[in-house]
């Protein structure tokens, strides 16, 4: 698999691309957080449950994304209804 010339990524975390900061410290501190309350309850060896823990990532903005553009005021957003469902464009906005 090969990507097109001029075409790279690189997570924001490395401080000059746009995206999704995925939080990496806040997700260890989260783990060793799990690891601890195990120890501090006595349990040994794989859990019986599963237990998820979700850390947000936040966006970050960069050079490597175009600044968005807002519609012009008094654009009409036109949408596609899904097949087989019959839906009433929104109500224009005062």
């Amino acid at each position: 698999m090969s990507r097109p010339e001029g075409i790279v990524y690189e997570p924001p975390q490395c401080g000059s691309g746009s995206g999704t900061d995925q939080r990496e410290d806040q997700i260890g501190a989260a783990g060793v957080d799990l690891v601890v309350e195990q120890l501090v309850r006595g349990e040994l060896g794989i859990p019986p449950f599963q237990k998820e823990v979700l850390i947000k990532g936040e966006w970050v903005e960069g050079p490597t994304v175009r600044p968005l553009i807002s519609a012009p005021q008094g654009a009409r957003k036109f949408f596609m209804p899904r097949p087989g469902r019959k839906r009433s464009p929104p109500a224009p906005r005062p």
